[in-house]
Parts: structure tokens; C-alpha cells; sequence
């Protein structure tokens, strides 16, 4: 069952093929035009997952999703094998961006320095909260009125941002010794890290079976 999904969200996936070749020629560009090796392999990182969610639309298009519940797959099924598409699509262009920053940096005679390696740790991360984030909004919602609350929501969280900014002045030396002592010791942020996204990745994924298990079609 899994296997055959991921199949048919491959399928769909390359019918934007060429959009996502511009994609990487756009990508090949900025490394190569002394652009930031840590935005591309983030940038790069971002649109994998995008692109894999966009099967989502596809799926509920002219009728789709009640011929494919009509096929033994089930719901909860269908669910955990859009996040593990989103992951593998992510990761998979994570692995172009870092491939590419390498190669470029190698051929200029640039070391890959260790700021590169830790921004491609964060950008490895991002499937996994992008993903816990946006793929209930979208299957609860559906793909339009998801993009405007993400709009909305990063509105609120910029002028939630700014506004933390300019009043918490009092609590920025402690921030930035606190960032310091995780500097001390990245392996244990990454490690906070990654169990923060697995434990995330399970609330949303139960969350998304229960939207899932609601709908009608």
C-alpha cells in the first residue's frame, strides 16, 4: 500500500518537472555566483517539501480522493505516507543542495567551512517541522485557505517577533549567553533538536489521522 502511494505521488510530483528544473538552475546560479551555500541547500530544502504537499490538490481533484478510498488503502495509511513523501522529497533536495554547495566550493577552492555543515543540519530539520505545521492546516483546510492562514500566521509572527524585539531588552543578555552555551555543545542542541521534530512529527501525524478519519467524500 505504501509503496503504491508513494508511486502515484511520485508520478504527480514529476508533472512539475520542469518547474522544478528551473528550480535548480536558479539554485546552481546563486552558489555559483557567490551566493550563500547555506540559503540554497534551506531554500532548496523548503520548495522539496512544498512541491511533494502539492500532491494534496492533485489527489482531491475532479472527484480523486473518493476513487482512491474506494481502493484498500486507509485513511490512516494515506496520512503517514504523505509525511514520509514530504520528508523523502525534502531530504532529496536537501541532498542536491548539498551536493551542489560542496562541488561548487570545491571547484573555487573554498572550504567547506563548518557554518555551512551546521546550516545544512537546520535545513535537514526543516522537512520535519514544515511538514508537522502545514500538512494539517492543509488537509483540514484545504490548499487555499492553508496558504492564507500561513500567510496570516507569519504576519502574526513577525509582529510578534518585532514586537518582542523592541520590549525584551532586558532578557537579550540572557539570551545570548544561553545561545552561547548552546554553541558550547551543538551536538546537544542537534540532538534536542531532532527529538523536538520526531515529537512533533507524532502529535501532527495523530492529528491528521483524526482530520483525515472526518472527512467525507
Amino acid at each position: 500500500m505504501m509503496a503504491g502511494l508513494l508511486m502515484k505521488d511520485l508520478r504527480l510530483t514529476m508533472m512539475q518537472k520542469n518547474t522544478l528544473l528551473m528550480v535548480g538552475i536558479i539554485a546552481v546560479i546563486v552558489v555559483i555566483g557567490e551566493g550563500d551555500p547555506g540559503f540554497v541547500i534551506t531554500y532548496l530544502t523548503f520548495i522539496g517539501v512544498l512541491y511533494t504537499m502539492n500532491t494534496l490538490s492533485y489527489d482531491g481533484a475532479d472527484n480523486g480522493n473518493a476513487f482512491l478510498f474506494s481502493l484498500p488503502i486507509t485513511r490512516a495509511g494515506y496520512v503517514m505516507e504523505k509525511y514520509v513523501f514530504g520528508l523523502l522529497g525534502g531530504s532529496a533536495l536537501w541532498l542536491f543542495g548539498v551536493a551542489l554547495a560542496y562541488t561548487v566550493n570545491a571547484l573555487k577552492n573554498v572550504p567547506f567551512s563548518e557554518e555551512i555543515m551546521m546550516n545544512a543540519f537546520v535545513a535537514l530539520l526543516m522537512p520535519v517541522f514544515v511538514l508537522a505545521f502545514l500538512l494539517p492546516i492543509e488537509l483540514k483546510f484545504g490548499a487555499e485557505k492553508a496558504r492564507i492562514m500561513i500567510v496570516v500566521i507569519s504576519c502574526l509572527l513577525f509582529v510578534v517577533g518585532m514586537l518582542v524585539a523592541k520590549t525584551g531588552k532586558s532578557i537579550y543578555p540572557a539570551l545570548m549567553a544561553w545561545f552561547g552555551k548552546i554553541e558550547e555543545r551543538p551536538e546537544l542542541a542537534a540532538g534536542a533538536s531532532l527529538a523536538a521534530g520526531i515529537a512533533l512529527l507524532g502529535v501532527s501525524c495523530r492529528i491528521s489521522i483524526g482530520i483525515m478519519n472526518k472527512k467525507e467524500f
